[in-house]
């Protein structure tokens, strides 16, 4: 298996058509939120990906769907009722009943 860096991640991430950030923007849609990932959110996590294939199993690509899957388990199953929502008048029609962004603390 070849060894993926964090820049690796990162396009994995970012780059295909439907790739994990998308899917899992999808996933959360379901429930009314938008889910919005931080370009330098989205480069700690290829970073983490990469020291966890480092320190444990290098297993890949597949580490991004195990931290993922780590970063979104409470808000899957908690989002709306976590979330602040926003007044309506400042969403427009289309607009998701509450969001969430994925942020690194600088």
């Amino acid at each position: 298996m070849g060894w993926c860096r964090a820049n690796d991640f990162f396009r994995i991430l970012t780059e295909p058509e439907h790739n994990m950030i998308k899917q899992q923007q999808a996933l959360i849609a379901t429930e009314g939120v938008e889910l919005i990932f931080t370009d330098a959110a989205i480069r700690q996590i290829s970073k983490v990906a990469e020291e966890v294939n480092t320190l444990v199993d290098n297993i890949g690509a597949r580490r991004l769907h195990t931290i993922l899957e780590r970063i979104l388990e409470d808000i899957s199953f908690s989002a709306p009722e976590q979330v602040t929502r926003i007044p309506a008048f400042m969403l427009g029609n289309n607009a998701p009943k509450w969001s969430i962004c994925i942020c690194t603390h600088l």
